[in-house]
């Protein structure tokens, strides 16, 4: 019965993790998006200031826990962790490739 407690355990946290990954990969997107069509106003602008810091800190935290989750369930490539894992790394590249 142990066991099956922490599989339940593991995936919701894999799911939290998930939605959480998505949540940070939309707010990147959209703070993209307005830097390329060049749509900028103080209520965006306080928007970007008040959650980009706290998305970026978000982002490490989510890809340390992905990381070990995919470690974790001995590098299943179907898993929810290694899909939010690749939508994180995702994420990354579009920054970098955009700054």
């Amino acid at each position: 019965m142990a066991t099956g407690k922490t599989t339940n355990k593991g995936s919701k946290n894999d799911k939290l993790v998930m939605i959480l990954s998505l949540a940070i990969a939309f707010y990147f997107g959209i703070m993209i998006a307005t830097y390329y069509y060049k749509i900028d106003n103080q209520v965006l602008g306080f928007v970007r200031e008040l959650f980009t810091i706290p998305a970026i800190l978000l982002w490490l935290v989510l890809m340390v826990m992905s990381v070990i989750a995919v470690s974790k369930e001995s590098k299943k490539f179907s898993s929810l962790s290694f899909y939010s894992f690749l939508l994180l790394c995702a994420t990354m590249v579009l920054l970098i490739l955009t700054a």
